[in-house]
């Protein structure tokens, strides 16, 4: 019941305990835990729910002479305080791009189609959901041989001393791409890229299997270029970086099924981080918020729809009109 002790929700149903020891079997001693989830009505009155227990002898309820109850005889067991919870995060969406030109990879975002490429907003702290400590947006363009993502990423300490391929790039700044194509948890990609331009890329069959860090020997041939605002590793202040990725759709591929560039308004799941690092501690910020310490969980990546196709389709060529096409070689 609610606050207004009505009754709002009737747990007396079959439940999965009934079936597997039923009732006539019970004997006295038995201990029996059966945990339940209820789910209340979005419109519950107050803060409480009430909980009331009917006692039965056969078929017949037995009246409650004594005590708090609902006055159809059911005893009040129990008064549970509700926690709301924090505020609901619904996964976010971001539209692709369709490059109508030719980037130049150069870290420095400014062609015409960046500036054309739909932002994901200001990333937030990706155990709240809450505003992040510090600005940094994400960008999807793409044509028909590669996916490009675009970070502009606000930092006044750039930190990055890993030089080699694959290493723990996560550890200091760096940006992080995370794709599932086809949302199903299985076979997904984490890419990353530091402020150096050192890259870090690997595949998982699934969450974080094969441990530690899944398949390291893979290569999605990721390019990706910087463009720094400040300079790396000393105390002087700086502003941030820019970063420019691009990754073939080959890399993608499942296993031994060749990837194809997605056709239009098909939907991947994606998401991206940023890692900062701090003189001292680090932080970070994430587009969809997983909301639980594991950036690997994908039932909260975000949803990227690619509204055109990535293969442009032929242009027909007009046939030849007039008497000049029905000509006679000399």
């Amino acid at each position: 019941a609610d606050a207004h002790e009505s009754n709002r929700v009737n747990l007396d149903a079959d439940r999965m305990i009934r079936r597997l020891y039923p009732v006539p079997e019970w004997k006295a001693g038995d201990f029996l835990k059966d945990t339940q989830e209820v789910t209340l009505p979005r419109d519950w009155s107050g803060d409480t729910a009430i909980f009331y227990v009917g006692f039965y002898s056969g078929p017949h309820r037995l009246h409650v002479t004594v005590g708090p109850n609902d006055g159809d005889n059911r005893a009040e067991a129990l008064r549970v305080p509700l926690f709301k919870g924090p505020p609901q995060h619904p996964v976010p969406q971001l539209s692709a791009h369709r490059i109508t030109g030719k980037l130049k990879l150069d870290g420095k975002l400014d062609e015409a189609d960046w500036q054309a490429a739909e932002s994901s907003g200001l990333m937030v702290n990706t155990m709240t959901g809450e505003p992040g400590g510090f600005a940094a947006r994400a960008q999807v363009a793409y044509d028909e041989h590669s996916l490009y993502v675009g970070f502009t990423v606000q930092d006044d300490y750039l930190k990055s001393t890993f030089s080699r391929q694959d290493e723990h790039l996560w550890e200091q700044d760096t940006v992080e791409i995370m794709v599932d194509p086809d949302g199903d948890g299985k076979n997904y990609f984490e890419l990353q890229v530091s402020p150096r331009g050192v890259t870090f890329d690997t595949r998982y069959d699934a969450p974080r299997i094969p441990q530690p860090f899944g398949h390291t020997d893979w290569s999605s041939q990721i390019a990706a270029k910087v463009a720094l605002n400040g300079t790396l590793n000393d105390d002087k202040s700086d502003t941030g970086y820019l970063v420019e990725a691009a990754i073939p759709w080959s890399a993608f591929a499942a296993g031994e099924t060749p990837a194809s560039p997605p056709s239009a308004n098909t939907t991947w799941r994606m998401n991206f981080f940023v890692m900062d690092a701090r003189p001292q501690g680090d932080r970070s910020v994430g587009w969809s918020p997983p909301l639980v310490g594991d950036f690997h969980t994908l039932s909260r990546f975000g949803r990227v729809i690619f509204p055109q196709d990535a293969i442009a389709a032929p242009v027909p060529v007009a046939p030849a009109t007039g008497s000049a096409a029905h000509a006679k070689k000399p």
